[in-house]
């Protein structure tokens, strides 16, 4: 049986309370994939994907849709950006505007894909290396946050165990490990493409777990990450800081196939509420990449729904 620490429970207070008349969930049958898996590799530059070669990395690209040179948001740092990628809106709005754990700030100001998921009667999950990830799920809006530990061996594995086991709908997995050496010995250094090639091992467990328990065939996985980074900083300043790897890989997605350069880290959210057949709202940013699907599953997204906005926490 999985065992959580004290500090990384299933979250289990009441959801944040939205107007039923103003959000439905899509109906079933537009629900396109079983599962959601976002891999967020934290401090991944799009360019080191593309010339290291890096073994899960190319098995996903293979097999799937992608981008060397997405775009996170104009504030490229790990808590605003985690945050955009996960509610499909800028900083501006969903108000993370800090980077580290702060708990009188409270939470996430905006809906989030979890929240939509939990309405709707999915299960969901959260696995990070960082605390502060924890502002994007307030209490009730996610089945179980849990930090493993800081480096992503640990939160692979008990991930890829949980997932494995309880199989939520929707789950997210956070890798530290380029992050930490980017700032300690600077961007794309030996020892960062080092740490670049433990998160692309750590994808592998998790790659291998879901192909393990049959869910491979029915889950979108989408591999990203929130910010690039230069000598040891990224302010977002600079083009590079920007640029993020994005691919994607599951059931109906068009292997080997290249997308343009104008992907968004808030697309994340809308292609992944756009998988699982819940609402997209018309205030999101983001948009669903529905070309990385096949003929036969992108059929034009479902009328969009408006979502009411939750109260501030």
């Amino acid at each position: 049986m999985l065992r959580f620490s004290a500090l990384c429970l299933a979250l289990t207070l009441p959801a944040l309370a939205h107007a039923q008349d103003e959000s439905t969930p899509a109906p079933e049958h537009e629900r396109r994939v079983g599962h959601v898996l976002i891999i967020s590799e934290d401090g991944l530059r799009g360019d080191a994907v593309e010339k290291m070669h890096l073994k899960w990395h190319e098995v996903l690209r293979h097999h799937g849709s992608y981008s060397y040179h997405a775009k996170t948001i104009r504030d490229a740092s790990t808590l605003p950006a985690h945050a955009s990628m996960l509610s499909g809106v800028d900083s501006n709005v969903h108000g993370l505007t800090w980077n580290n754990w702060r708990p009188s700030k409270g939470y996430i100001k905006t809906p989030t894909i979890f929240t939509e998921a939990q309405d709707a009667g999915m299960t969901t999950a959260f696995f990070t290396g960082k605390s502060k990830l924890r502002h994007i799920v307030p209490p009730g809006t996610v089945g179980v946050y849990d930090r493993p530990g800081y480096y992503c061996k640990k939160v692979a594995e008990e991930a890829a165990l949980y997932l494995t086991t309880e199989k939520p709908a929707l789950a997210f997995v956070h890798f530290s490990d380029p992050d930490e050496r980017g700032h300690s010995d600077g961007w794309m250094s030996e020892k960062q493409l080092s740490a670049i090639h433990s998160s692309d091992r750590c994808l592998g467990i998790l790659y291998e777990a879901l192909e393990r328990s049959g869910m491979l065939e029915d889950t979108l996985i989408i591999v990203s990450a929130d910010h690039g980074g230069h000598n040891r900083v990224h302010s977002g300043a600079t083009k590079i800081d920007r640029e993020i790897p994005w691919i994607a890989c599951g059931p109906g997605v068009l292997e080997n196939h290249l997308l343009g350069d104008n992907i968004s880290t808030m697309d994340t959210a809308a292609t992944a509420l756009y998988a699982l057949g819940l609402p997209i709202s018309v205030s999101l940013t983001g948009k669903p990449r529905t070309e990385i699907f096949s003929e036969t599953m992108a059929s034009e997204a479902s009328t969009t729904l408006p979502i009411a906005s939750d109260p501030t926490p």
